[in-house]
């Protein structure tokens, strides 16, 4: 098994743990994905509006488009027909004037357009009113009950420590 030695951290590790990079010699960076994410994320951290800008542009092109149709699509493929019922009847109920949709969050009771939050799709009409962030905060709330989506090997919070292993 090839080796190579990360120029960050210093340490000998596989080549399945640095990213594929073409125009390398070996094929892939010269930094492990761990340093190389901790690089990404101080990076972003420290010039915030910048990465948000190109984050926003990159979003907008007809490629990342179709990627994020093709994921919803997949999104409620999985959740089953329960959740497409739902959505009808949530939004059939708005239409005919059955729920009324509120000018606040109803968790941090901002003054904003809230989206309605499904905690149970067998209760269509059972929504919660939240503002976009409380909304992904929910959702985040969810996950962490359900069990993680995430490795926690792939969210570095520091550059690692060891040297010259």
């Amino acid at each position: 098994m090839k080796t190579k030695l990360c120029i960050i951290c210093s340490v000998e590790k596989p080549l399945a743990d640095y990213y594929k990079h073409p125009q390398m010699k070996l094929g892939v960076l010269n930094r492990c994905k761990v340093c190389h994410k901790y690089e990404i994320n101080r990076l972003r951290a420290e010039n915030p509006e910048k990465y948000r800008a190109r984050d926003r542009a990159r979003s907008n092109t007809p490629e990342r488009r179709k990627q994020l149709i093709d994921k919803q699509k997949r999104k409620r493929a999985a959740l089953g027909p329960i959740y497409d019922k739902a959505h009808s009847a949530f939004a059939r109920a708005i239409k005919n004037g059955a729920v009324i949709v509120p000018d606040h969050c109803s968790r941090c009771l901002v003054q904003c357009r809230p989206q309605g939050h499904h905690d149970d799709y067998n209760k269509p009409l059972d929504v919660m009113w939240l503002c976009p962030i409380c909304h992904a905060a929910r959702h985040g709330e969810l996950g962490r009950l359900r069990g993680s989506l995430f490795n926690a090997e792939d969210k570095p919070t520091r550059p690692p420590t060891t040297k010259g292993k």
